[in-house]
């Protein structure tokens, strides 16, 4: 793989592109020593045989440095090494939402994609999260075994390519929607049954970039993927549910 690119890769911007469009739209959540561990001359990572596109790390911000067209920082999870990360931009509003969330000292999630320069490990990154609550480094830790592990038992089941849903987490299994029926939905919001069911299955997600459009979809399989879209815009646009690291992961406004 190459250097950084000098691209509009910013950081308002809704997805990265890629320069191969065969190569998998996943995020898979790792640490940093599984980055380092990638063998020389690869350009991507692979878990449990998975070809990774964008990876979430979680760690502690050690360093930022603010430069005209970018930010870069180090991030420290204390699995390795700590790892480098940039994120393009170069209007200063951008560059001052970026900073408010890499501040040296406190812990935060990126999202991005692997690079290699000159040997060493970088990471093209196209959102970065403060963490607000400290219990999100042992989730993260947890789905980076869960997936790892769910990855490596469902490898003899199917192709690489179907076992890791859009957002980048093992295709659940589905939910059992029979429970639900007809008529006004017995809730606060005041949702119909199928709106209501939509939101609570984002709203039970308590993962920094939310649930995507793809792991809802699998789960409710009793409407249609139309169906859930209207639903889901729906909701966005009453306030319930906001958009996270690009336009089709989402998360509850009133989370828990």
């Amino acid at each position: 793989g190459g250097g950084f690119m000098n691209t509009d890769f910013g950081f308002s911007q809704a997805t990265p592109q890629r320069k191969e469009s065969n190569r998998p739209d996943n995020v898979v959540p790792c640490t940093i020593a599984q980055i380092h561990r990638m063998g020389e001359g690869e350009d991507h990572m692979t878990v449990a045989g998975l070809e990774v596109q964008y990876v979430t790390v979680v760690g502690l911000v050690t360093h930022v440095d603010q430069q005209s067209t970018k930010v870069s920082y180090t991030v420290d999870d204390r699995t390795g090494p700590p790892l480098e990360g940039h994120i393009f931009a170069t209007e200063p509003e951008e560059q001052a939402r970026i900073l408010s969330q890499l501040v040296e000292g406190t812990y935060v999630r990126v999202v991005g994609s692997v690079r290699s320069v000159d040997g060493r490990r970088m990471l093209k990154t196209f959102r970065a999260f403060g963490l607000t609550d400290l219990n999100e480094l042992t989730m993260h830790l947890a789905e980076v075994i869960h997936t790892h592990m769910a990855l490596l038992v469902d490898s003899k089941k199917a192709p690489a390519e179907d076992r890791v849903d859009g957002g980048g987490m093992v295709k659940p299994e589905p939910m059992d929607t029979s429970t639900f029926g007809g008529g006004v939905a017995n809730n606060s919001l005041g949702l119909e049954p199928k709106q209501n069911m939509v939101y609570e299955l984002i709203r039970e997600c308590r993962t920094t970039i939310g649930i995507s459009l793809d792991e809802v979809c699998a789960k409710v399989k009793s409407l249609s993927r139309a169906a859930i879209k209207d639903v889901v815009e729906f909701l966005s646009n009453e306030g319930h549910i906001y958009t996270t690291m690009d336009d089709c992961h989402y998360k509850a406004t009133d989370g828990f």
